[in-house]
């Protein structure tokens, strides 16, 4: 599931940009409250969620940090077989540039 990043807020990471929903914790909440939480807020779902991995990334300021990502445990075979699919078949990326113009029109975000 992807989102429009807002493109008009100057605290959002990669404004005006497609991504995963997610946000910062809040409080003392771990990680995983946070997901859970910001996954509500902004599609309305709460859902069994599993660890899936850590990945490096950058805030607006320039700083950086990391990204706790878990995955929907429920999830149909054909999905999994399209996921699976576009993993074997998908050309590798073109490196990302290091910060990205924004995007007029973008969604509003938590």
């Amino acid at each position: 599931m992807l989102h429009l990043r807002d493109a008009n807020k100057p605290h959002i990471c990669d404004p005006g940009t497609w991504s995963i929903p997610g946000g910062d914790r809040e409080g003392e909440e771990t990680s995983r409250e946070a997901v859970e939480r910001e996954l509500l807020e902004e599609t309305g779902l709460s859902v069994p969620l599993e660890p899936f991995t850590v990945v490096d990334a950058h805030g607006p300021d320039g700083g950086t940090g990391q990204i706790c990502v878990l995955l929907v445990t429920t999830m149909c075979p054909w999905t999994a077989d399209v996921i699976a699919l576009h993993e074997r078949t998908a050309p590798v990326p073109a490196p990302r540039p290091e910060s990205l113009p924004a995007q007029p029109g973008g969604a509003s975000r938590a």
